[in-house]
């Protein structure tokens, strides 16, 4: 893209009531403008050929009420030092976040991503996180500020992925459902419900 691809470039989002408002052009390096979710379409006009990619980052605001098992399962349950399921514990220490993983045919699924969204507060202790476990391989594994993402291929034996993560700020927290999902087939994916952590302040 040249150097003056604001004076080639315009973008245009139609709104719900009607309005056509130009968006502001930006570098972050690349010509990009911003919309709202709730455009009900964006126009692109240039005086030459161009490509361009639309990217929309986040996670739902109503939290799902149901578990979804299509074609995978997943559970994530929360232990302490001990071993035990704990939806409660004092600041400042660990748990170990246990994610379980299977298909539910007898088939192979590859390409799937496992999304673990911490809730707030939470730290991921980044040389926990395995790379193997039990027989299995990630092809791939992105460590996040606010969530832990697992690629590879599962069947029907279940998979456990397990790390830890340090309990920063006391509070009541909202526990985000983990994901399982093909990256190429949506049809196939798993959702596993939310919950609540209470994290007491330390003496």
């Amino acid at each position: 893209m040249n150097a003056n691809y604001k004076d080639v470039i315009n973008f245009r989002v139609f709104d719900s009531a009607g309005g056509q408002p130009f968006l502001q052009l930006k570098s972050v390096p690349f010509g990009t403008a911003f919309f709202p979710v709730d455009s009900a379409r964006v126009m692109m006009s240039a005086d030459k050929a161009l490509f361009y990619l639309v990217s929309q980052s986040g996670f739902d605001r109503p939290l799902p009420t149901s578990v979804v098992r299509e074609g995978l399962e997943i559970t994530r349950e929360y232990l302490d030092e001990e071993g035990n399921e704990v939806t409660q514990l004092e600041q400042g220490r660990e748990v170990t976040v246990r994610l379980r993983v299977r298909t539910l045919g007898e088939g192979r699924v590859s390409n799937v991503a496992v999304i673990d969204l911490l809730p707030g507060g939470f730290e991921v202790i980044r040389s926990s996180v395995p790379r193997t476990a039990y027989n299995w391989r990630a092809d791939y594994v992105d460590v996040r500020e606010d969530r832990v993402v697992f690629y590879g291929s599962f069947d029907s034996s279940v998979k456990e992925l397990n790390y830890r993560a340090k309990v920063t700020a006391a509070g009541s927290f909202t526990v985000p459902p983990a994901f399982a999902e093909s990256m190429y087939d949506r049809a196939i994916r798993a959702v596993s419900l939310p919950g609540r952590f209470d994290v007491a302040p330390s003496e």
